[in-house]
């Protein structure tokens, strides 16, 4: 593995770019939660303003679950329309220009609702914001991933999550009341996001375009070798990596441009074992995140414990502090992924997942036959602290990486939108399901959560393979060889079966 002081200040200098000043986007999302109850004002003002009525305490959780979906739906269009075009307009286009001036707008737009006290604009602010989401999860990571050694390449695409991880752990005292967190400051979070969406894109452009992408487009070699050597050293193998990018665009059909638009359709995802196999993977990695304790504790963290006995205002500090305990897994993770393997981070969220989901079911029980006590706010710090590790282990973008790990260059468009498309689909159908049923249903809305964990746990311990330090055309080759094995041994089991009944 490449030592920490080998890695080309090109490569440390993207994380910088993608990760820290490209955290904009996270300061916008962790808005509608970690600002809730200034954010629950505001819409109460605002909709007595334009309506002439109030709204109850347990309307707010269904308007923030409402206007979460805006951003869902806007992360759904930007996966169908703009995610496509990573492989017609380039990656960086997409992940530097286009993501920043989408932020810049949303930003703006954020300023906007707060001074003319209008709801409706913040929840236009919040499909703009939505459009970033998989810019950043599918197209940046792709991006940077392309251009980094197969040896660090965990390494690198978890950096960039760690250090937007390490920026909301920063600002995470700013949504504490006496800064941010109240309701004459509240979207000066949304200004902060704006200035440094504008260092992101002026330092961005610094950045070359991936050299895989160039040589995928035919662009001149000289180039691609120059743009090589910033990413993985002067004194690089140039002709071993353009043979390695060679065989990995032959890797599914012997023509890197084999359709108009550069990259490969659903139907040949499915047609090709390798490929379905790898995208089972990626589709459970997906869904883990959406259906589970990380999506409910993304948009009801403060409420859930609020009603399991804190205070807001304990709760916003409990979660900061919280965050600086099992933040040092999120920043040992892109280590972990090196050093360890992909496979046990992952089991470990996904147990992590389930257990939050089990402390959760038992501390909304208490609270629904016994009122708060101090009983469920030891459960609540216990259910806090197993998502805090899911996070840590990296549950939220474990399909990011795969898809970059398992996937040639001319699926990964293909792949990422069904991904992405489903862990958002999944996400709506959690947060409606949740804000409608959670009254009606009390502890048992959990049960579902709870299953799919244990599901997602037991199905990624007896299928998913470890892909570490190899090259892509590698972990998919060996995918591929796995399922055809696979399926020659259910194909000769239903043979011998046969064969035995007509003997008798």
């Amino acid at each position: 593995m490449m030592k920490i002081n080998e890695i080309p200040p090109w490569l440390i200098f993207a994380v910088f770019v993608h990760g820290i000043l490209g955290s904009f986007g996270e300061l916008l999302d962790i808005m509608i939660n970690r600002l809730s109850v200034p954010l629950s004002n505001f819409y109460n003002e605002s909709i007595f303003l334009h309506y002439g009525t109030f709204i109850e305490p347990h309307q707010a959780t269904v308007i923030t679950s409402f206007i979460e979906n805006f951003a869902i739906c806007g992360s759904i269009i930007s996966v169908i329309f703009l995610i496509p075009k990573m492989d017609t307009w380039g990656r960086k286009n997409i992940a530097v220009y286009l993501r920043g001036f989408l932020g810049i707008f949303a930003a703006l737009l954020i300023v906007a609702a707060k001074n003319f006290e209008a709801f409706e604009l913040f929840a236009v602010a919040q499909i703009f914001s939505g459009f970033i989401r998989p810019l950043k999860t599918g197209v940046a990571k792709a991006y940077i991933s392309e251009c980094t050694p197969d040896d660090i390449r965990g390494l690198i695409t978890q950096g960039i999550t760690t250090c937007s991880y390490g920026v909301v752990i920063a600002t995470g005292f700013l949504t504490l009341p006496f800064a941010f967190g109240n309701f004459e400051r509240w979207h000066w979070m949304a200004g902060l996001a704006f200035f440094i969406a504008i260092f992101f894109i002026i330092f961005g452009n610094f950045i070359p375009e991936s050299p895989k992408f160039m040589l995928f487009k035919g662009k001149d070699k000289k180039a691609v070798i120059q743009t090589i050597k910033k990413f993985h050293g002067k004194s690089v193998d140039t002709d071993a990596i353009l043979d390695e990018y060679e065989h990995e665009f032959r890797s599914i059909s012997g023509n890197r441009n084999n359709n108009n638009n550069g990259h490969e359709s659903y139907k040949k995802l499915w047609n090709d074992m390798g490929l379905r196999e790898s995208l089972y993977l990626v589709i459970v990695a997906s869904l883990a995140p959406a259906i589970g304790p990380a999506q409910i504790n993304h948009l009801y963290s403060i409420p859930l414990k609020i009603r399991f006995g804190f205070t807001n205002s304990q709760a916003l500090l409990f979660e900061t502090v919280l965050s600086l305990f099992y933040g040092p897994f999120m920043f040992l993770l892109p280590y972990l992924y090196e050093r360890i393997g992909r496979r046990p981070c992952f089991l470990v969220a996904t147990f992590c997942g389930a257990s939050a989901s089990v402390f959760l079911f038992i501390a909304q029980a208490i609270v629904s036959l016994y009122g708060a006590s101090i009983f469920t706010v030891i459960l609540s710090i216990c259910y806090t602290f197993c998502v805090g590790f899911s996070y840590g282990f990296g549950i939220p973008i474990f399909y990011i990486i795969l898809i970059n790990d398992l996937f040639p260059a001319s699926a990964k468009v293909t792949a990422t939108q069904a991904a992405i498309l489903l862990n958002n689909i999944s996400s709506i159908c959690v947060n409606f399901g949740y804000a409608s049923f959670e009254k009606p249903l009390g502890p048992f809305i959990y049960v579902p959560f709870i299953a799919a964990q244990f599901f997602f746990f037991v199905y990624s311990y007896r299928n998913l393979p470890e892909t570490r330090r190899r090259a892509v055309y590698q972990n998919f080759e060996n995918l591929r060889s796995q399922a055809v094995s696979r399926r020659q041994s259910i194909l000769a089991g239903r043979s011998r079966t046969s064969t035995y009944g007509t003997s008798m």
